[in-house]
């Protein structure tokens, strides 16, 4: 088969992908892209986990995970077609991706599409809180787009009113993407590199980040020789801290770090259970009645739990100065507020709306106050932007926002010299 002739049978068989039925389905065409660069054309049609293209070469099937993006041959018939088709697309258990879905049904009205999807999203994640706050939001409000058709619900004869002293709605979680370049901002450069099982994500028609890492060094007449010969020859952990050092953070979305860094371990066993022990209760740091700012709704043992807090605590500007202060890390307020009010000094904890506050720490003298430091002073200073896509909650944006600056006696002194710091590259 010559040339022309192969070219002719493929610009058949193109010709005939758009006329092929999928049997059992309703006739749908399009353009699946693939992540591997492949396009395939012709119907289209969803199993559990897999995408099915057919057309006159026969039929194949994908993960939903492989599929890139699906180009539709015809518009949409209206709108719950179209969201079907963006729904059918998303892989079952792509939290995220189904999130974003239910943000733009929030947009544009369609709250009882918007009630199916969160139904979705919290049947994976049963803790999902921005799943929570949009499925209340489609249950009270009744959508202008609902098709006038609709049977009218009873109305409740005790309707329910919203509480005027209702708390902060909880943060967001935080995305496994987002969790993964937190690791690596805050991953150790200086000293040996801590052993850390990292994957090195190898992209198609493009070079390895190491390989591009070390170009880069090389064409560098100041590099360190060192850097070089670990880039060729380290372990990946060491090759992560030489790729960190050189780039910071331009290649994270092509490094998966798994487990947790030890400066994370530490935060996980130690600092998180004495802060959610004093501020995760209810009427202060927590549930609705939550003031100040909120922990997540999430199951405490796991990732999404421990990263979401971290990153909430290391937002937080209070009049005290910095929650937690990376510069000087006895002057962080957090350890002053885990203080009792007659060990805090002159800036204890806010009063609280109701209740007594509990205590995390004893005193100065307590273990944990020195233990909390220490892991303070381990952060790395000063810290990356993480460059996350995270949409943080209105009190949290207040927050962050530092206060005006404070009268120079105002701020206390550390009763120890915190460990010396260098600045990172």
């Amino acid at each position: 088969m010559n040339r022309w002739t192969r070219t002719l049978v493929l610009l058949a068989l193109f010709a005939a992908a758009g006329t092929v039925r999928v049997a059992g389905a309703v006739r749908d065409r399009a353009d699946v892209y693939l992540k591997d660069g492949t396009t395939l054309r012709g119907d289209v049609s969803f199993t559990a986990g897999e995408i099915v293209i057919r057309n006159a070469a026969g039929q194949v099937s994908y993960p939903r995970i492989a599929v890139e993006r699906v180009v539709w041959a015809d518009p949409p018939a209206d709108a719950k077609q179209a969201y079907h088709r963006k729904y059918e697309v998303l892989a079952p258990r792509d939290v995220q991706g189904h999130l974003a879905l239910a943000r733009e049904l929030a947009k544009q009205g369609r709250l009882d599409l918007l009630e199916v999807q969160c139904k979705h999203i919290l049947s994976i994640e049963s803790e999902n809180a921005e799943a929570q706050r949009l499925l209340e939001k489609a249950r009270t409000r009744e959508p202008a787009t609902r098709p006038a058709s609709a049977t009218k619900a009873t109305p409740d004869p005790k309707p329910k009113r919203r509480d005027s002293r209702q708390g902060l709605i909880p943060p967001p979680l935080l995305s496994k993407k987002d969790i993964n370049r937190i690791r690596l901002a805050e991953y150790d450069l200086d000293g040996p590199a801590e052993n850390v099982r990292v994957h090195f994500v190898r992209e198609r028609r493009e070079k390895d980040v190491e390989q591009l890492v070390q170009q880069a060094l090389e064409r560098d007449p100041a590099a360190d020789p060192d850097a070089l010969r670990t880039l060729k020859r380290g372990k990946p952990y060491e090759k992560l801290q030489v790729v960190l050092n050189a780039t910071g953070l331009k290649y994270a979305d092509r490094i998966e770090t798994r487990g947790d860094p030890q400066k994370f371990r530490e935060f996980r066993r130690r600092v998180l259970p004495l802060v959610v022990k004093s501020c995760g209760r209810s009427g202060c740091h927590s549930g609705a009645n939550s003031r100040g700012f909120r922990m997540p709704a999430a199951p405490q043992s796991g990732d999404a739990y421990a990263y979401t807090s971290f990153y909430v605590l290391t937002q937080i500007q209070t009049r005290d100065g910095p929650l937690l202060d990376r510069a000087l890390p006895e002057a962080s307020a957090l350890l002053r507020y885990l203080l009792p009010a007659a060990s805090s000094g002159k800036h204890p904890h806010p009063p609280l709306p109701a209740g007594r506050l509990r205590p995390g720490l004893r005193s100065t003298r307590d273990p944990n106050y020195e233990r909390i430091a220490l892991w303070i002073n381990s952060l790395n200073y000063p810290t990356l932007d993480y460059g996350i896509s995270y949409e943080r909650p209105d009190w949290l944006v207040k927050l962050a926002t530092p206060p005006e600056p404070a009268p120079p006696t105002s701020r206390p002194v550390a009763s120890r010299p915190a460990a010396s710091r260098p600045a990172r590259p």
